[in-house]
């Protein structure tokens, strides 16, 4: 039995009101983002337009974001801000990779920002 709690034993678990304002502000945060990146100037409009081209032609289309940094820290600011708010919440930064790779060792992970 570990001698210290854990911040996972303060989870809000019959706190149904908090939990629910928890997801909202998650959901929230997440159509935002979503909004934000199938807009016609986004970076997933911006994406799929690119399917089949060329790699120079990607960069090139991609470049805005790869240029200018500042859209990765506004959303990693309004990630943090939703976690300063209730740091249960789990912004909606999907994780990728992390499983074992070859010979044991764990593969490298991530998160997808956009």
């Amino acid at each position: 039995m570990p001698s210290s709690a854990s911040r996972h034993d303060h989870f809000p678990r019959h706190d149904a009101a908090r939990r629910a304002a928890i997801r909202a502000a998650v959901a929230s945060l997440d159509a935002a983002w979503a909004a934000a990146d199938s807009a016609p100037d986004g970076l997933l409009t911006a994406i799929v337009a690119q399917a089949n081209a060329a790699p120079d032609a990607v960069i090139a289309a991609l470049r805005p974001w790869l240029g200018d940094r500042r859209w990765l820290a506004t959303r990693i600011d309004s990630a943090l801000a939703l976690l300063r708010t209730d740091p249960f919440a789990r912004p909606p930064l999907r994780a990728f990779g992390g499983g074992e790779g070859s010979g044991g060792d764990a593969a490298p992970g991530g998160l997808v920002l956009a």
